[in-house]
């Protein structure tokens, strides 16, 4: 069920031209929709989906409809553009010319413009005109389904916002309304779970944005590793279990220690959070003499 569905309406031919009728036939015999390469005013057919809808006109009447079901540009040096449907419904099977006016599409053209080939129309203008044209097939049952599940959805989601400020909210209506089904599918739209992605997913978009990131960003990573690579070098790990007191702990005023790095030098690069003792022991001045705290005082 496509609920994004696009429609178009997508003229045969310049009405009194010599090559409609066979352009015509064209469409009907490869079910399908077809621009010639030489087309100057295309409209919006570069824009036609799998899925969308085609209203076919011909001598200002929309004769017939179809579902998209495949588009390319063929080999053929002239009428190569094409859009097929699964097949074109038209208004009447034994004369395929009949049709219903195409008054109103003016107003209701939302792309392609006035010269247009294709033009996008209206979703409701073109069930509208869909419902002059054939009433009895699949694909317009289809149409109604979506309509009536889309109306649902924005009956339910207007429900929701109600229910979310008041907290509680009183379905009315006679018995055979809905109202039970609107309760669950309420309970079940408040309740189902947030897809927030798999982790493969996560790690995808995470190198995605970084090898992507602003030049601003690339050199804050170049100083920042820099910087990274000082501390390393300054304390190496094989060497950490014999630090002085002097180079490890902080609070005289040479403002080079271990503890001193960790807590101000590589500040951009992460924390290492805690209570205010969190590294044990520090120079306190007015004992002229180190502090100690937690497990080391015993």
């Amino acid at each position: 069920m496509d609920l994004n569905r696009k429609y178009y309406a997508c003229s045969v031919c310049k009405p009194g031209e010599d090559y409609c009728k066979d352009n015509f036939q064209r469409m009907i015999d490869a079910n399908g929709y077809v621009l010639h390469a030489n087309t100057t005013q295309k409209g919006t057919f570069s824009d036609i989906q799998i899925d969308d809808i085609l209203l076919l006109k011909y001598n200002y009447r929309f004769v017939a409809y179809g579902v998209v079901i495949e588009k390319k540009i063929t080999t053929d040096t002239e009428w190569n553009h094409w859009a097929y449907v699964k097949n074109w419904i038209f208004k009447d099977e034994l004369n395929k010319q009949d049709g219903t006016s195409t008054s109103g599409i003016a107003p209701n053209t939302e792309g392609g413009g006035p010269y247009g080939t294709v033009k996008t129309i209206d979703n409701d203008f073109g069930i509208q005109k869909i419902k002059e044209i054939n009433i009895t097939s699949s694909l317009y049952n289809l149409l109604m389904l979506e309509i009536q599940h889309s109306t649902n959805l924005l009956v339910m989601q207007k429900k929701i916002e109600i229910l979310k400020f008041k907290n509680q909210i009183i379905l009315q209506g006679p018995p055979g309304t809905g109202k039970t089904r609107m309760a669950k599918l309420i309970a079940e739209e408040l309740t189902k779970g947030k897809n927030i992605g798999s982790p493969k997913q996560k790690i995808d978009d995470f190198f995605k944005s970084h090898l992507n990131a602003s030049e601003e960003t690339k050199k804050k990573r170049i100083e920042f590793s820099q910087l990274l690579q000082e501390f390393q070098n300054k304390f190496k790990k094989e060497d950490l279990k014999n630090l002085s007191l002097e180079a490890y702990a902080f609070g005289k005023s040479d403002n080079d220690s271990f503890c001193y790095w960790l807590e101000y030098v590589l500040w951009d690069l992460g924390l290492y959070s805690g209570q205010a003792g969190k590294f044990k022991i520090f120079w306190k001045k007015d004992i002229g003499g180190y502090s100690k705290i937690g497990f080391l005082k015993n």
